[in-house]
């Protein structure tokens, strides 16, 4: 079945003067004029109409007689009149010029860019790209890990820095990097409704500057006319102009009064994408299928592969799919996989048996750009497949490292890989345009696709001056998930929902500062969960918001982190410098000493364990929950440590069901203790960090590690809680009293020192 989306083009190309052509036509060339000389920035008239000089080349493609869209000027008029300005608009139709536009006009006036991300993937993909448009000199990064060239005109971040800047901001601990800051973009917005991070894009709006100009840019949102009025009413602006892309008419794009402030909302519909989209879906066979047993019910046979609850395409449908996209000339093309190590077999797969993609010319250019990242000193791991890049394969997710990432982005946009077989995170922004998607499930590890997560993905297909048609095709391996490929293709956006729920730290956090509640209830009223028009469900929702923060207030006060007159003990004093991870068992160990008497290796193995807890898992089809091994480890003070720390979490998870039945229980992950060990121990002992990682990744222990990725996030979970560590034990050191106490935090603020320079280290330079 083959399902159409038409197309409606946005302004026609026009012919520009000879200047402007040769601004456009060369690949970088034409920010030179930003990167090495800054004073010429006068040189430029930064108004809507000459708005085509801010436009990314290497992102949107547009040609030398093309001319920025409706929406695009429109957008760049109210960011010149300090509107903020909400852009909803399917995937590649030019967001983030708009974006590029508003960097550029502060820098000409000599204020402050924050650009924020949801994810840090994203923050170092922008800050890359940002050095090469306007200068390493004028862009710098904070990912809570990373902290470089802070006072730059361009900062980028993750979303949740930026949270807890505005936050420390509003009670009253003045930042400096926030001085001069004119813009906030928020890229990605609708992460407003993710279960993880979605609270904190929501507190992040709620607590900016009523000063600071916001700029949200998003895909396609169905509620996207309610998101934008209560982003009006949190600033405490009218209403907010909402404006259709779809109208070609630069009048309607205007506010509608004298009014000196608004929310402009521009809503591009998914009809007026650059390139015209097909949908495409294709039956295949199942993992565990053949063309005779294709439809038939049974036991299963002694030996034969159980069918997978959540049945995913065989090896063949991807060999069979790889050589449709190259007869049809819809290469490149990127596979979603929502699983990691699947993707890894596929990637094997198609290594061996798959279609040859590259000529010899195109494997000799591979083989200089890697022979060029050894020569910078990048360590490409241990784990990339290079017959599969040879052949023109690769894949791209969280199980590779960062120099593994940057090199198959660089190879997919330099036409050298032509099938990247990659998760839904590839959907959030990463610059690898391609001409085909291809959506292997109707189903994510968390549940079902959603319409948003679909259109994202598919919207990834179709190079705005390379392609004249993108394809998205979904491989079925049934009826039903065929039907369900068809519901996600006709699907209307869905609309976003609050995901804000205050944590014990931001409990403890806002009691540091504030006695009353009055901050507090502001805030929550401000809440896109409390929003509403109507004053009764307002009301309603406000107070169960409220209900919600006085449940992790009661929590806090059983468990002797708040006094009853909202005083902070010094437990709740160390719990508000801590942020995200499993926090009242941390702060718990912390304040109990049992970090005491660890050296350095051992603190890691310590930290790392209490930064990768995971969420319970719980077995739906088990008659009974299973025993879980006594850990063991060969050092005793970690073995103690481990058993210690396993008791206090499944004490406080019994615990916390009376004072907070919606609390999730959690768990520890024992594999992570001893890979952080192995991992530090070898770096005391070797400085060669790149031979103590083969050894990691090809030793015993390595019988254990998921994959390369895996350990890089376990180390960098680990990295941040010690960054946070180190500030809770200076805050340890200026409260105490006693001076065992003080003397306990200030060796614990050392070993915390050293224990990152043994885990900081290539391929973990962070």
């Amino acid at each position: 079945m083959i399902t159409k989306i038409s197309n409606i083009k946005f302004a026609q190309p026009i012919q520009l003067e000879n200047k402007k052509q040769q601004i456009r036509q060369a690949q970088y060339p034409q920010y030179n004029y930003i990167s090495n000389n800054t004073t010429n920035l006068s040189l430029i008239n930064f108004t809507a109409r000459e708005f085509y000089q801010t436009l990314e080349n290497n992102y949107f493609q547009l040609p030398p007689s093309a001319t920025p869209d409706v929406f695009q000027k429109a957008a760049a008029m109210n960011i010149l009149k300090d509107n903020d300005v909400i852009v909803t608009a399917p995937t590649g139709t030019g967001k983030t010029a708009i974006a590029l536009y508003a960097i550029s006009k502060n820098m000409e006036d000599g204020v402050k860019t924050f650009y924020t991300t949801p994810l840090k993937a994203l923050s170092n993909e922008k800050f890359r790209s940002f050095q090469k448009l306007y200068g390493k000199e004028n862009v710098g990064l904070l990912t809570g890990d990373t902290k470089i060239n802070t006072d730059a005109p361009i900062v980028v971040m993750t979303t949740e820095v930026y949270r807890n800047m505005v936050l420390s901001d509003r009670f009253n601990k003045n930042n400096p990097i926030l001085d001069d800051l004119k813009t906030v973009i928020f890229d990605e917005l609708h992460y407003l409704g993710d279960a993880d991070r979605g609270g904190i894009w929501e507190q992040s709006i709620i607590l900016s500057d009523p000063n600071t100009q916001l700029l949200s840019l998003s895909a396609t949102i169905g509620n996207n006319k309610e998101v934008a009025n209560w982003m009006a009413d949190s600033k405490g602006h009218t209403k907010a102009e909402v404006v259709a892309g779809k109208n070609r008419n630069m009048e309607t794009y205007r506010a509608q009064n004298n009014a000196p402030i608004h929310t402009v909302l521009i809503d591009v519909p998914s009809e007026n994408r650059h390139v015209p989209l097909d949908f495409e879906i294709i039956e295949c066979m199942a993992e565990g299928q053949s063309k005779t047993n294709k439809g038939k019910k049974g036991k299963i046979k002694k030996g034969q592969t159980p069918p997978k609850r959540f049945p995913t395409p065989n090896m063949i449908s991807y060999q069979n799919m790889v050589r449709k996209l190259k007869n049809e000339d819809k290469i490149p093309a990127i596979f979603f996989v929502f699983s990691k190590r699947q993707s890894n077999e596929i990637l094997s797969f198609l290594a061996k048996f798959g279609e040859r993609l590259n000529t010899e010319d195109e494997i000799n250019q591979i083989s200089e750009i890697i022979e060029r990242y050894k020569e910078e000193g990048k360590y490409l791991g241990e784990s990339l497949n290079y017959s599969a890049l040879n052949k023109g394969y690769a894949i791209h997710n969280a199980g590779l490292l960062p120099a593994q990432k940057e090199l198959i982005e660089e190879l997919f946009n330099k036409k050298l890989v032509k099938v990247v077989i990659a998760t839904e995170t590839l959907s959030a922004g990463i610059n690898m345009p391609a001409r085909t998607t291809v959506i292997t499930s109707d189903r994510t590890p968390t549940g079902e696709l959603t319409p948003n997560k679909f259109h994202q993905m598919a919207g990834r297909a179709g190079r705005r001056g390379i392609d004249t048609q993108g394809y998205c095709i979904t491989m079925a391996v049934s009826k039903k998930q065929a039907e369900n490929f068809e519901r996600l293709i006709e699907s209307p956006p869905n609309d976003l929902e609050s995901a804000f729920r205050p944590d014990f730290s931001f409990v403890a956090g806002y009691y540091a500062t504030c006695k009353n509640d009055e901050i507090i209830n502001e805030l929550l009223e401000k809440s896109f969960y409390s929003y509403d028009n109507n004053p009764q469900i307002k009301a309603k929702k406000t107070q169960e918001m409220k209900s919600l923060f006085s449940s992790r207030r009661l929590t806090l006060r059983k468990m002797d982190f708040i006094k009853s007159n909202h005083q902070l003990t010094p437990k709740g004093e160390l719990l508000a410098k801590l942020n995200g991870y499993e926090q009242i068992p941390i702060i718990n160990a912390i304040y109990e000493k049992k970090l005491a008497n660890l050296n350095p290796v051992e603190l890691v193995a310590a930290v790392g364990t209490m930064a990768n807890i995971q969420p319970k898992f719980i077995n739906p089809f088990a008659k009974e929950e299973a025993k879980k091994p006594v850990f063991y480890h060969e050092n005793n003070k970690i073995t103690q440590f481990i058993r210690e720390f396993d008791k206090s979490l499944q004490k406080f998870n019994m615990d916390i069901q009376k004072y907070d039945p919606e609390y999730k229980e959690s768990e520890l992950d024992t594999k992570v203790t001893k890979h952080l060990y192995e991992w530090a121990a070898l770096n005391a002992e070797n400085e060669d960090s790149v031979e103590n990682w083969k050894q990691l990744y090809h030793g015993n222990i390595g019988k254990s590690i998921k994959n390369e990725g895996s350990v890089f996030k376990e180390i960098t979970m680990t990295a941040d809680l010690l960054k946070q560590m180190k500030l809770i034990a200076q805050t340890g050191m200026e409260i105490s009293n006693d001076k065992y106490d003080h003397q306990y935090y200030h060796t614990l603020y050392h070993n915390i020192d050293e224990a990152l320079s043994l885990i900081c280290r290539t391929p973990v330079e962070i």
